[in-house]
């Protein structure tokens, strides 16, 4: 269910009705059962894939030894790969070496990032004591928690379990408006972007460079308006049957250096990626350039985490090495300032917003053919 649709709109009546008459310890039960329709609406086959997962990772998570934990995070990498990069990687062995490798179409289960993500989330810190083990039924309402089912935020285990808010008809009005909020940021701001930028990324070839940079310029505010308001939703939706999510953007646009901007830009994705991916590859633990190697290594694979496209990758490639440029700059600049202030924090913010859009060319376009075409006709080449 997407939840500018009326079905959604329904559905989500109805749960927060049965929830509000339901008694306080039944309650966690109806939030379990709402998430199983939601998801088996989409798919009734990926629904008890899903449920299935849920078990095995919850049975492996018991155990708390370091062998079950690798195979439990690898099962679910792999499941990933599988559902969502097959048919990628096929077509890219074909391209580079020849060859007729046979591709399986697979309809991809929905949300399976998030799921994986917060899979690999729950393995790693049960193991390592970060987080108390759950109950089953826990472990069900955390994975199949709705309002956070198709677009994040994602979630820690501990903040989930911890940060519960009152349920009172105050929690539900103040969840009503953010929701209202979302709601508007993607019906009127968001959608309304759509004809200014679809049309030139679809053909850059003959658009002009005027429209070009336009279409650069609506798309970015698109992206944020549209998957802000997913949040925004989210958010409020589950503190309309009184639980916390943490916040996902927090003005990323008027960030000053790319490192800033990934403290407010999908903060949830961004803070993930540091805890479990860049950290344990080794951080800035093994060294200057290792550190900036592996942050090289980290972006990329959020880049893909996004699709599963080369346009992602190379994202993922444009800001790693965005953000390791920041770091040599940050460590050997001059000590004086190039530039006096507020001037010299006005170019920082122009040159990272400029930075960052350019990076959205390529997340926005449908191959990477189309997004050079774009670069170079922006640039009159």
């Amino acid at each position: 269910m997407i939840f500018t649709t009326y079905t959604f709109l329904v559905f989500f009546a109805v749960t927060l009705l049965l929830y509000t008459l339901a008694p306080a310890k039944v309650r966690p039960f109806v939030m379990i059962l709402a998430g199983f329709v939601f998801y088996a609406y989409d798919s009734l086959a990926h629904f008890f894939l899903l449920v299935v997962l849920t078990l095995c990772i919850y049975a492996v998570s018991r155990a708390q030894s370091k062998r079950w934990t690798v195979l439990g995070i690898v099962f679910s990498v792999a499941l990933l790969f599988y559902y969502k990069y097959w048919k990628m990687a096929v077509t890219t062995i074909d391209q580079w070496f020849g060859g007729n490798l046979p591709v399986v179409k697979l309809a991809v289960p929905l949300a399976i990032s998030f799921f994986v993500f917060e899979f690999v989330h729950y393995l790693v810190d049960v193991y390592k004591g970060k987080a108390k083990p759950v109950t089953l039924r826990e472990f069900f309402l955390f994975i199949f928690f709705f309002p956070s089912l198709v677009a994040g935020p994602i979630k820690r285990i501990q903040s989930f379990e911890k940060d519960r808010i009152s349920f009172t008809a105050a929690d539900v009005c103040q969840g009503l408006f953010r929701m209202g909020i979302g709601l508007f940021k993607k019906i009127a701001l968001a959608d309304s972007l759509n004809p200014l930028f679809a049309p030139v990324f679809a053909d850059p070839g003959s658009a002009g460079t005027g429209a070009l940079w336009v279409a650069m310029y609506a798309y970015a505010f698109k992206i944020y308006f549209d998957f802000s308001a997913y949040s925004d939703v989210a958010i409020g939706a589950a503190q309309c049957f009184g639980f916390h999510l943490p916040e996902n953007f927090n003005w990323p646009y008027i960030s000053r250096s790319l490192g800033e901007f990934w403290r407010r830009w999908h903060i949830s994705l961004s803070t993930w990626i540091r805890d479990y991916l860049y950290i344990p590859l080794g951080g800035n633990r093994k060294g200057f350039l290792k550190g900036l190697l592996f942050l090289f290594i980290a972006m990329t694979i959020s880049g893909l985490w996004h699709g599963a496209n080369w346009t992602f990758v190379v994202w993922g490639m444009w800001h790693g090495a965005g953000q390791a440029l920041n770091k040599i700059w940050s460590k050997y600049r001059p000590q004086t300032r190039l530039l006096p202030c507020p001037l010299g924090q006005l170019f920082a913010w122009a040159l990272t917003f400029h930075f960052v859009c350019l990076g959205w060319v390529f997340f926005a376009s449908p191959s990477l053919h189309h997004s050079l075409i774009f670069l170079q006709r922006m640039w009159g080449v």
